[in-house]
Parts: structure tokens; sequence; C-alpha cells
């Protein structure tokens, strides 16, 4: 009779092999954000882990098999309690770089030579671009109380000081963020989630108006806010820029700080402000407490809170509230209105896959973060914060575990076309459909940052091939296809064509700085080194970039020379008729099924009032849903309100 064998008594090798195939099971796992724990990904199921508990030895064996052998999935998380934590951390962190960016531009004229130099050996190309972005800054907001003259716009230099005042940058983003809102009306609101697109800029001409008493020339229309052109040099260079100028100018720096918060006056060293964010960057998913006391640090109020969790609604709405009760101003009145209603809207802020990741990664023990091998992030939906840059807060992990492999997927769709409207378009939307029905250059400047910034986080000293990122069409590949052949490819050739006609003196030189403000414009598309990555997913030829669909071909040169030429020669055509005449070249119109206005749904919580009182125990013979409503609406004649500003 021969002997009993237990799988303990097999060689360590099959053990291995056994217990590998044991633990990895199909689709891997996914991290599951209401219950923040890792589960199958294929039926969200919890971990089955029982096998380690048989005996120790098994357990020895098996410690580190799950995460090893595993695919670890994390998508853009959404959960109703982080609703506002999103958001409110979204439009704090963007007013905290609207005030770098303001000290920094105002205390240019403090920044040495031996300053640009330590910046450069990083950042090679900062120093034209900061010093061109100053310009366009002081030529757009302009502090003083009359406006600049024509001579002294054309001959401004980047090293000359400036009046010590409030930048109109710094109290547009505060009157449109945070007064009308907070003290006008909830009415107000613009919507937390896409602060970081800076949607308030659009008031810009308002403020301008304010300021300087004057309206906009028409190449201030088109002005581009300094960092806008730009991957991640910027965002990254502010702080080092801030450190350097606090240290070598500490009362300059003091007053500037002091100017914009005032409240730290006897209260806060000045040099706390290079480190308020409390080690946050944008990629963070802060606690409620570490939130409050960076709100509170720039002064924002507590009430702020309330604002992502109120609901919108439309004006005929406001009118009879108004009647109602004589105000609008009551937050509560608009969690349980005391008048019907159509339709609310409240958007749904999100975390980054890439933020849930870092977060969840960085709370297990470091023996566990060691035994990850593969981690994949989709960016299937809008999320806060500059979500381009958070690849840059997996460097720290994929330098501490060189076996660790981050594969970034990013929806092309939803996450660089900025197709879904802000809060106060939505039932617009709904009723007669998205604004826009094609997608243009803002495409290609937000695929500019996303291709830069991974190849950033590809270079930043961890292994070859331990970070990619796919371009993800889903099911539109023939449509990201033609977004890339002629918005891309298109933007491309433009940019050559221009720099050419400036060269040859085809296009002609009436205004300097007509000039300069278009060569900003364009900018997005002569990025240093946006040509070569777009070559490399032409090419196919990189281990970083990637994408699941026909990235199409560059445009030939001379053609584009070409037609360009054919144009401005035919025309006589300057500057700006040379803008006007080829930026129609690169719109793409969109698919049908992608204006479809259910895709809002997909970004905002809407309900009917219907189902308002359904959801308070009234009892209904019928719930018209969001789709009845606005049926209803639409045969009803429902007034359209004009599209807000």
């Amino acid at each position: 009779m021969s002997a009993k064998r237990d799988i303990t008594d097999l060689p360590p090798e099959l053990r291995q092999q056994i217990f590998a195939e044991y633990f990895k099971v199909q689709g891997g796992y996914a991290y599951d954000v209401e219950s923040d724990k890792l589960r199958n990904a294929a039926d969200s199921t919890p971990i089955d882990l029982s096998l380690m508990y048989t005996c120790r030895s098994i357990a020895d064996d098996c410690k580190q098999l799950p995460l090893t052998v595993n695919n670890v999935h994390f998508s853009t998380v959404y959960r109703e309690d982080w609703r506002s934590l999103a958001a409110c951390f979204n439009v704090a962190a963007t007013y905290y770089r609207v005030l770098q960016e303001n000290i920094v531009l105002h205390l240019s004229h403090l920044i040495t030579t031996e300053m640009h130099e330590q910046i450069e050996g990083e950042f090679p190309s900062f120093r034209s671009k900061f010093e061109e972005g100053r310009r366009e800054h002081f030529r757009f907001w302009h502090d003083g109380e009359d406006p600049p003259s024509a001579e002294a716009l054309h001959n401004a230099n980047a090293s000359d000081d400036v009046q010590q005042s409030t930048c109109g940058l710094t109290e547009v983003f505060y009157r449109e963020m945070i007064w009308e809102p907070m003290y006008h009306s909830p009415t107000g609101y613009r919507g937390y989630a896409h602060a970081d697109q800076r949607p308030w800029l659009y008031q810009r001409e308002r403020c301008l108006r304010n300021v300087s008493g004057t309206h906009l020339r028409f190449w201030d229309s088109i002005y581009n806010n300094w960092d806008d052109t730009a991957s991640s040099e910027f965002h990254r260079c502010l702080p080092q820029l801030l450190a350097l100028i606090a240290d070598q100018n500490p009362k300059e720096f003091a007053n500037r700080v002091y100017m914009h918060l005032p409240h730290w006056r006897d209260t806060h060293p000045a040099e706390e402000f290079l480190h308020m964010k409390l080690g946050l960057e944008c990629w963070a998913i802060p606690s409620w407490p570490q939130l409050s006391i960076f709100l509170e640090r720039l002064g924002l109020p507590d009430t702020l809170w309330t604002l992502p969790d109120t609901w919108s609604y439309d004006h005929q709405f406001m009118e009879d509230l108004i009647d109602a009760v004589g105000t609008t101003h009551h937050p509560h009145q608009y969690e349980n209105p005391p008048v019907d209603f159509h339709l609310r809207i409240r958007e749904r802020a999100r975390f980054s896959a890439a933020a849930a990741a870092i977060r969840f990664v960085g709370l297990l023990p470091y023996h566990q973060r060691e035994q990850l091998r593969t981690i994949s992030l989709h960016e299937d939906l809008p999320a806060v914060n500059i979500v381009s840059l958070h690849g840059h807060g997996l460097i720290p992990l994929l330098r501490e575990n060189t076996h660790l492999k981050v594969q970034r997927r990013v929806s092309i769709v939803d996450c660089m076309m900025n197709l879904y409207p802000p809060i106060r378009l939505v039932q617009n939307c709904l009723l007669r459909g998205l604004p826009s029905k094609s997608i243009g250059e803002s495409f290609v400047s937000n695929l500019s940052y996303w291709l830069l910034d991974a190849l950033t986080v590809a270079n930043a000293g961890t292994l070859s091939n331990s970070f990619s990122l796919q371009l993800d069409s889903g099911p539109y590949a023939d449509f990201c296809t033609e977004a890339f052949e002629q918005l891309v490819h298109g933007s491309i050739a433009r940019v050559r064509a221009w720099e050419h006609g400036l060269e040859t003196g085809l296009v002609r030189h009436e205004s300097n700085e007509a000039i300069r403000c278009l060569t900003r414009k364009f900018a997005y598309a002569s990025e240093p080194g946006f040509e070569e990555a777009v070559m490399q997913l032409v090419n196919q030829s990189s281990s970083v970039l990637r994408c699941n669909f026909n990235p199409g071909l560059p445009h030939e040169r001379q053609k584009t020379l070409d037609k360009v030429s054919d144009r401005c020669l035919e025309m006589g055509y300057d500057a700006w008729e040379y803008w006007y005449t080829t930026r129609d070249l690169g719109h793409v119109k969109l698919p049908d099924h992608l204006s479809e206005v259910d895709r809002v749904a997909r970004v905002y919580d809407i309900q009917s009032g219907d189902q308002y009182l359904e959801s308070q125990g009234r009892v209904l013979s019928t719930v018209r849903g969001v789709d009845d409503t606005l049926q209803q609406m639409k045969d009803e004649g429902y007034l359209l309100q004009p599209w807000p500003m």
C-alpha cells in the first residue's frame, strides 16, 4: 500500500505553480470604491483566500500569490459621499494654482538668470514660454486704472516691474466660482467638477471691461491662459520657482501672499503658502479634515461644501420659488423644493483611476505593495484636478517596486473631447441637443497634455516598459481616426505652414502683437515633443504610447503649403485672415450617436419632478421619468432659456 502524499510534499516549484493557478481568477481583481476593497473583477464577488488558512506551510507558500498573479484594475471612481469632497478639492486646488500663477507672474521681475538656470536643467524650454506668457498675461489682465497704451503693450518686457494690485484673473475666479453662488444665489453655481478646465475664464471679457473700462480687441478674444498650451511644465515648475523667489525676496513674496490672503497677516508666516496644500498633490484623494484645513487656509467659506450636493433647476422654477418664498438663496429649498419643477440636475464629481490606485496602494503595507505586478487604470469618464498629470503620482510606486507595470488607458471621446456641457447648460442640452456638434482644436491641446505627460512619467527614472498609455477609441474607432487625420495631423501641418508663411513673408507682418498672439494660439500643436509623440503612435514604435485605432498619417508638407499659399496669395491675407481661413479646416462633426443627450446622464444626476415626489412617499397614478418629462416639455412648447454665459 503506497503512502498517502500531501500537497506540501510536492517540490516547491510545482506547489507554486498549482497555487498560482488556484489564485489566478478570470479578469483579475478590481477596486470597488463603495467597499474600498479589491473584489473579483468578473463578477464583483469577494476574493477567496480560504486556502491560505489551511495550514501554516500553505500560508507561507501562498502569501505573495494573490497580488502577484492577478492584474489589479482601477477605473474612475464616484461615490455619493465623495461628490462634495472631489468637487471642493478641485475648486480649492484650482484656486491655489491661480494664486501661484499670479504671485509668480507679478514677481517675475525678481527672477534672476541663476533661478532660470536651475529650472532649465529639468525644463529647458520653460523660460521662453514663461516670458511670453507673462507678456500676454499683463496685456490681457491689465492691473492699472487706465488701460495700457498700444506702445506699452508692444514694448512689454518680461523683466519689467508691475503695479502691485489684485490680478483680474484672481478676481474673476473668486467672483464666478465663490462669490456668485455663495453670497448671491445658488443659481450662480457653475459646477466645481470642471473647475480645473477653467470654465470661469469665459467671463474674462466682462472682467477686462470692469478692470480697464474698454472692450476687448479682436486678438484678446482668442487669448490663451499662460499655461493652457503647455503640458505639465508650468504646474511642475511653479512650486520650484515660487520657492526660489521666496528664499531670495522674502519681503516682496510676503507682501504678495498677504495681498491675496489678508487673513494670514499676524497669523501665518508667508512661507507657509509654499506648503499649504499639506502634501495634497493633484492626484490625491484627501480626507475631509485635510480638505477642511486647505479651504480654511485659502479663506474659502465652510458653506462651500454644500454647493456640489445642491440641485440645479430651470429658470421657471426660480421664478416660482421667488413668488413662493421671496428669495432663491435658501439652499435647503433646493433639496426639498416648496414648488413643482420639471427636472433637476446635480453634478457627479469623480476621482481619476490613477488617484484611486495611488490612494489604495499607498494604504497597503510595504510587503503587499512589493507583491503587485500589474495595475490597469481605465480613465473612462471625466475626473477632477488635471487628470493627465496624475501619472506623476505613480512614479514613487514604480521606483519602489521595480517589478510593477502600470498600464493606463484613457477614453479619447470621454476624457479628451470636452463633450459634456457645464451644469448650467444641461437642461438646454436635454431639450435641444448638445450646443456643439463638432470638436475642434481643444482636443489636440488635451491630447498634447496626455502624450507628453505620459512620456515624462515613463522617463522619470523608472525601468523601461514599466508605464504605458493607451488611447482608447471604444466603439468609435473610425471617428477617432477622422479626428486624428483632420485635427491632429491638420494642426501640425497648419503650424508648419504658419512658420513657413512668417519666414517667407507670405503672411503679412502688420502687427507684432497679432503675430505673437497667433503663435501662442498655435502652440498646442508646436509643443516640443508633440509631433514626435504623434509619430510614435503612427509608426507603432513606442512601448509607452499606444492606441487601438488607426491614428492616420501626417499631411504632406508641400500640399499644405500649396493650399495655404494659394489662399494667401489669392486674397492677400494678413495674419488674422490666415487664422480665420485655416481654423475651419480643423473641425470634425460628431457622429449622431455621440451627440445624443443620454450621454449627459453619465456625468450628472437627473431627476424628474414626479420621481422626486415618489421618493418623498407621494403616491402618483403615473410617474413620468426623465425621458417622458422631456417629451412633455417639448410638446408643451417649453420656453428655452438663453445659453447662459
